[in-house]
């Protein structure tokens, strides 16, 4: 696959666009790989630093996806760090992807709620309004529990 069809679907099945308003976050194709190169195997990560993009390369994959990005709200110099990691992703060809409140609240696949699978969390419903939007889920936990 492409880097303009993946984006393409991973806009439709998290619903990028709906968010754009409210997410300061550059969600989408933030770095992309050469056009001729297909997105054979991704990387995925939390953020997009510099031990994520030289870990991802180490492993082989042509794009790092990831929930925190280099590029938020308004446009920053390009110097120091983020200098740095853009080189990096160039110099390996390897696309970066970015999707923070969509992956936050999407229900299947998001982080938060893979997180309340792994807790088993029942009657789950959603939970954290943010400028009127879910980001998160709750629920009831399967069985008591202490945090000892």
């Amino acid at each position: 696959m492409n880097l303009i069809d993946f984006d393409k679907w991973a806009r439709s099945f998290l619903e990028i666009d709906q968010l754009r308003q409210i997410d300061d976050s550059l969600n989408g194709i933030q770095v992309a790989c050469s056009e001729s190169k297909q997105i054979q195997k991704m990387a995925v990560a939390v953020d997009a630093c510099a031990e994520s993009i030289r870990r991802a390369h180490d492993a082989g994959a042509d794009m790092l996806f990831v929930h925190h990005g280099m590029f938020w709200g308004k446009p920053e110099p390009v110097s120091g760090a983020l200098r740095n990691r853009l080189k990096m992703l160039l110099d390996f060809d390897m696309a970066l992807y970015a999707c923070h409140l969509p992956l936050d609240r999407h229900p299947q696949v998001g982080n938060n709620a893979r997180i309340a699978d792994l807790l088993g969390l029942t009657e789950r419903k959603p939970f954290g309004i943010y400028h009127g939007i879910s980001i998160g889920w709750s629920g009831n936990m399967p069985k008591p529990c202490t945090l000892d």
